[in-house]
């Protein structure tokens, strides 16, 4: 949604292509009698290979990995872990776990059960059962990040709610030692009332630790939109802490948060007008792109980090077309609403009515670019539950240029570029699986 944050074995791909050389001019080479040799005849000249060219692509198409109605639907991978590769997958009714091998090695060493799933448990070397709230709605675990120093203090933070008062909170675990010492390393980061009456709808789930090493929650406006105004109240905003890292838990407000030392703001906040800020990926360390699942309408945003105190809009007011905004107020990158035209190019689509907007990642090869350029440096986003799928050029000022249809795959909650330059997505839901995605090719 960094985002599963959420990666390998890789594979080698490389296309060759063939420089046609012009021949060495023939015109006047003398022979070795000292004569001038006749020039030769065009058909005496050999024809160069042609250069093979790279397959056209239309889209993407999707093989199915793993399958189960318990796989975690947010992944996070561990980076310069000396213990070796892996990643974190985290599950809606409470489920982590964590493999030591990387998400690209799974469907080599996993093994279908009876049912022709393969369950995600199978290579987890631990799994802690965190939270058991999850029913309906957007209860349960829903985001997480790993610390920045992992490696050493092994800490995974992780954003769930709490029944049946639906608080929000974001705990910490010290992911080390048995299950038991796991769940007994649990403290408490930051905690806040959902104010009454409590609904089970729009919680956020963006979990994004920045290069300063502090930490963006986004939080959802808990279907009340006028507390995404209420500059006292953290719900409809994005939140910026500096977790501290002692035994007790808790955080300090940076003191470079946008308002600091305003009495009129919860120091917390770092931007407001928030709906249910639900996933997003970080470009380059500064450029948050997330998306905002609206009532009317929904929308891609992007965030700048290194500035904050903006507004985005959610809860000033509403007409036909969407919800208002003022002069003051951040543009989306682009919106949509129940009726939208993008289902209009998706011949997959079957007349689904619920809509929420998803953010997957900016794809960025590192010379095993699986597309043939299809994707490179596009911003992929799709409609989590219609299905369809779609690629953004960014502009250089970090807006969206012409974006087309690439594919169809309904409810995806993350979605992560592995080590071996192709794309997974992890589905969530009764039908929930990791998928690897291929170019669909057309003859060039």
């Amino acid at each position: 949604m960094k985002s599963l944050p959420f990666l390998a074995v890789v594979s080698a791909f490389a296309g060759l292509v063939l420089l046609a050389c012009s021949p060495e001019d023939p015109e006047s080479a003398p022979d070795s009698s000292g004569t001038t040799a006749a020039a030769p005849t065009a058909s005496s000249v050999p024809t160069p290979a042609p250069a093979p060219s790279s397959p056209a692509v239309r889209g993407l198409r999707f093989e199915k990995l793993l399958g189960s109605t318990t796989l975690p639907f947010v992944a996070v991978e561990v980076k310069d872990d000396p213990t070796g590769p892996g990643f974190f997958c985290l599950g809606r009714d409470g489920h982590l776990f964590h493999w030591e091998v990387e998400m690209e090695d799974l469907p080599e060493l996993s093994r279908p059960n009876a049912k022709g799933y393969f369950p995600p448990q199978t290579h987890a070397t631990a799994k802690v059962r965190v939270d058991d709230n999850y029913s309906d709605g957007d209860l349960g675990v829903i985001g997480m990040d790993l610390d920045p120093d992992f490696a050493e203090n092994r800490f995974v933070y992780v954003w769930k709610t709490d029944k049946p008062d639906l608080n929000l909170s974001l705990v910490r675990l010290c992911w080390n030692g048995t299950e038991e010492e796991i769940l007994a390393s649990r403290v408490e980061v930051i905690g806040f009332s959902r104010r009454e009456p409590p609904k089970p709808y729009h919680m956020g789930g963006i979990v994004q630790f920045l290069p300063d090493g502090t930490l963006l929650v986004g939080v959802g406006d808990a279907e009340r939109p006028e507390l995404s105004q209420d500059r006292k109240d953290l719900n409809g905003k994005f939140l910026r802490i500096a977790p501290r890292k002692g035994p007790e838990g808790g955080y300090d407000v940076p003191a470079d948060n946008p308002f600091v030392g305003d009495d009129t703001y919860a120091p917390e906040i770092f931007a407001t007008g928030l709906r249910a800020p639900f996933r997003a990926t970080l470009l380059k360390g500064r450029y948050l792109f997330f998306g905002d699942v609206g009532s009317e309408h929904e929308e891609i945003d992007v965030l700048d980090v290194t500035k904050g105190g903006v507004n985005f809009g959610w809860g000033i007011g509403h007409n036909t077309d969407g919800y208002l905004k003022r002069d003051d107020c951040v543009e989306p990158l682009v919106t949509w609403t129940k009726n939208d035209d993008f289902s209009l190019d998706d011949d997959r689509y079957q007349g689904e009515q619920r809509v929420a907007a998803g953010v997957g990642t900016v794809y960025e090869p590192d010379g095993n670019d699986r597309y043939h350029g299809f994707l490179t440096g596009k911003l992929l986003w799709h409609e989590v539950m219609r299905g369809w799928l779609r690629a953004a050029e960014l502009t250089p000022e970090m807006g969206l240029g012409e974006h087309r249809h690439i594919g169809h795959l309904p409810f995806v909650g993350d979605v992560h570029q592995g080590k071996d330059g192709y794309l997974y997505f992890l589905t969530w839901g009764p039908g929930s699986a990791l998928y690897r995605a291929f170019p669909d090719e057309v003859d060039g």
